[in-house]
């Protein structure tokens, strides 16, 4: 095995464990809105809007909304941050394996035409 190959299946050993750390994702978009809530004493009503969180996703080829409460927020924003890091570790893996591929191939070349 050849040192860059040692070196490439190392770094995908690595992020596949940390591909299997990660225990809770959420797909799809966390937005932060701002809105009303119809009290109208509220200070809401004179132009002070209230932060509000929506998670949105595609479902059937249909936008699907969630409101998130205060109170899970915090759980969401990590699920969702865990779906954002599986997507940049599932492209860094692939790229290795691609890279992983090439040097098998050009060895295979090399053996083919001794």
């Amino acid at each position: 095995m050849t040192d860059q190959k040692r070196i490439l299946s190392r770094k995908r050993t690595n992020l596949l464990k940390e591909l299997r750390s990660i225990s809770s994702l959420v797909e799809g978009s966390l937005v932060k809105t701002y809105k009303k809530c119809g009290n109208p004493k509220c200070p809401c009503a004179r132009g002070s809007l209230h932060p509000t969180y929506l998670l949105t996703w595609k479902e059937g080829g249909k936008t699907k909304t969630l409101y998130v409460s205060q109170n899970i927020l915090s759980e969401v924003e990590k699920a969702w941050n865990s779906y954002l890091h599986l997507k940049k570790l599932v492209k860094e893996i692939s790229g290795i394996q691609r890279e992983l591929f090439k040097l098998e191939s050009k060895r295979d070349g090399n053996r083919k035409k001794q």
